[in-house]
C-alpha cells in the first residue's frame, strides 16, 4: 500500500486523521479491486465499484469510505 511520505510525515493541525484516511481509503480501493474484477461493476472502471460516479474530487471506493469515516477527505 502506498501512502506518501507528504501525508505520512505531516505534522499538521490534521495530520493524524490525514494519516488514518488515506490509509483507510487505500485499504478499501485494495479490496474493491480484489473483490470486484474489471468489467463487473457496470463500467465504472477498475476500483469504482462503490465511489461516487459524480463526485468531483474523487470517484473511487476509497474516497466513499474515507468521506464515510470522516465527513470529508482528509488533508494535513
Amino acid at each position: 500500500m502506498y501512502i506518501s511520505s507528504e501525508i505520512f510525515y505531516s505534522n499538521g493541525a490534521n495530520a493524524t486523521n490525514a494519516i488514518f484516511g488515506s490509509y483507510a481509503h487505500e485499504l478499501a480501493n485494495i479490496l474493491d479491486e480484489k473483490d470486484n474484477l474489471p468489467g463487473t461493476t457496470g463500467g465504472q472502471g477498475w476500483g469504482r465499484t462503490y465511489g461516487g460516479p459524480h463526485d468531483p474530487q474523487d470517484k473511487d471506493t476509497g474516497a466513499q469510505v474515507e468521506e464515510c469515516m470522516y465527513g470529508s477527505l482528509q488533508y494535513p
